[in-house]
């Protein structure tokens, strides 16, 4: 028998329990040759157009941009709100998707 053919975590009952808050990511698009930020929350809601994907991950352009402004005014919003209801954070974990 094989490492492969083995689980030596089967008899471990793995029971994952998400802590904190979880924002919902936002996605690029393309319309029209143009890219565009878009977010399922309406607060966050851009009508903001790149010419290119990198314009949209360049960070000094970013930060000028009026999209950012809206995402950093949400998420400070957002966690002051999380931390008036008690809630504690001890770190940001932030997950880029490609």
């Amino acid at each position: 028998m094989s490492y492969f053919d083995s689980n030596p975590n089967k008899s471990i009952n793995f029971r994952y329990e998400p802590k904190g808050y979880w924002f919902d990511s936002p996605s690029i698009f393309m319309k029209d040759g143009k890219y565009q930020i878009a977010c399922d929350d309406e607060q966050l809601r851009s009508s903001e157009e790149f010419d290119s994907i990198e314009q949209i991950f360049d960070h000094n352009l970013r930060m000028k941009s009026p999209t950012f402004k809206k995402y950093d005014t949400y998420i400070k919003f957002v966690l002051d709100n999380e931390i008036k209801k008690g809630r504690h954070f001890g770190a940001l974990m932030m997950e880029v998707r490609f």
